[in-house]
Order: structure tokens, then C-alpha cells, then sequence
């Protein structure tokens, strides 16, 4: 594909097909009861614009940037909304934001581009305004049910990103730079590749398999037990219904 120099949209149709692959799931899963488990759903260039008046804009931690292209990104991984029981998927919504009425708490973004200076400056900026947004959300969820920061609860706060240029791949990792106030993120290359070295496709298949390895075990888990806090420290909350996967003893 290199050599025959293909647009960006043959390498990420390539990519989306053969490598982030996205099982096929019910449709009507929303509706139904099923097995409660933990689900990786993928949206391709997803948008998510919220009501205004659920609308909290973060504190600003730097003075503002003009920019004139899209910030979507081109690819997301989300978790399905198939591991909260039935009775309870329709209010998860008043704690996090759901997209497409099935998937919630993103943990991986996208981004592809050719291969020149410019796409690669902006393909780091647009997975890190996805990664920005979702992590501030995660915070925010984590914060307003915790007295306390501990080790376990910062090791659930980040976000993975990956980005493509022709060939080439980086994997970042992004975390909030504090955590008892938002003071913005902190954006770190933790590996680089190229597809077109053996070696390198299996160590992105393997960072591939991890990310979603630390999305359902460490990330999900995560994100349920303060959806549950945050809905029973309502005390008018109909709570009947908020069990998922597993339930703390």
C-alpha cells in the first residue's frame, strides 16, 4: 500500500477491516436482557454533542487555540452497555454520557493520516482533544464520588490513543497531570512501529490486545463501581436495578 502510494482512506478502510475489527451485536440488545459482561464497541468518526444544559465546560488551564479542521476522530473504542442490567441501562445516562443508546466511558481513540509533517501535528492534536474530553469526563465521575485520591483509583484514569501515518504508528498514553483539581492532561509516547516491519505489526497487535485487556479489566470495572456510588448516594434512586457484572460484597 506504501508502495503504491493509497490515499488515507484505503489505510484506515485497510485497518478498520483486517486490524480494529468490530463484532457484529444485536441491535435490540438494548431492549433485552442478556449476559452481563464487558463488550469493546467500536464508532467510526463518532459525534457526540451534548444537551446544553448537561453542558460543563472544564476549567481552563491555558489560553485557547484557533484551529480550522475537524476534531473528530476517525475511530473510538467504547464499552457496550450490555453489562448493566436491563432495568438500569436507560438510567446510566444520568451519569455518563451515552452514545447511540449502547455504549458509554471511552478508553482508546483512533487517527489516520498520510504521511507529512502537517497530518502528523494534527493527528496528535485530534486524538488528544478525544482523549481530553473523555478523560475529563472520567475524572469528573471518579471525583464527585471520592472523599480521597488512592493509587487504585489514579491507576483507572487514562486514555489510550493511537496514531497512523502511512505505515508508521505511535501509541500515547494520557493522563490527567493532577487529580485532586483538573489541571489538564499529560499526552506520552509509550511506543512507536512501522507495518511494514514484521517484528513491529506483532508488537502493535500485542499493544492492541493490552489496551483492550486494561479497557475491560481495569478501565470498566472502574467506571461501574462509581456509576453504582453515584447512584446510590441518591437517596430517592431507584437502585434495584444498578448491579452489573459483579457485585461488591
Amino acid at each position: 500500500m506504501v508502495g503504491n502510494s493509497m490515499n488515507e482512506a484505503e489505510f484506515s478502510l485497510y485497518a478498520l477491516t483486517d486490524i480494529f475489527m468490530n463484532e457484529r451485536r444485536n441491535p435490540h440488545f438494548v431492549y433485552e436482557e442478556g449476559n452481563q459482561c464487558w463488550l469493546p464497541e467500536r464508532l467510526v468518526q463518532p459525534v457526540n454533542k451534548p444537551d446544553g444544559d448537561k453542558w460543563r465546560a472544564p476549567p481552563a488551564v491555558a489560553r485557547p487555540s484557533n484551529y480550522s479542521w475537524d476534531i473528530r476522530p476517525d475511530c473510538v473504542y467504547l464499552l457496550s452497555l450490555r453489562a448493566f442490567r436491563l432495568g438500569f441501562r436507560s438510567k446510566v445516562r444520568e451519569h455518563v454520557s451515552v452514545l447511540q443508546n449502547r455504549v458509554v466511558c471511552p478508553y482508546l481513540t483512533l487517527e489516520f493520516k498520510k504521511d507529512s509533517d502537517k497530518n502528523i501535528s494534527r493527528a496528535r492534536h485530534q486524538v488528544a482533544i478525544a482523549a481530553c474530553i473523555a478523560l475529563y469526563n472520567r475524572w469528573e465521575l471518579k471525583r464527585s464520588r471520592i472523599a480521597e485520591w488512592t493509587d487504585d483509583h489514579r491507576s483507572q484514569l487514562g486514555h489510550y490513543c493511537l496514531t497512523f501515518m502511512s505505515s508508521t504508528w505511535d501509541v500515547w498514553h494520557v493522563t490527567p497531570k493532577t487529580f485532586t483539581e483538573w489541571s489538564g492532561c499529560r499526552m506520552r509516547r509509550v511506543y512507536s512501529g512501522n507495518c511494514t516491519i514484521r517484528n513491529d505489526v506483532v508488537q502493535l497487535v500485542n499493544w492492541i490486545n493490552e489496551i483492550h485487556y486494561w479497557g475491560l479489566t481495569v478501565h470498566s470495572p472502574g467506571c461501574k463501581d462509581d456509576i453504582y456510588a453515584r447512584t446510590c448516594a441518591d437517596g430517592d434512586a431507584d437502585d434495584a436495578d444498578v448491579s452489573m457484572l459483579r457485585i461488591d460484597g
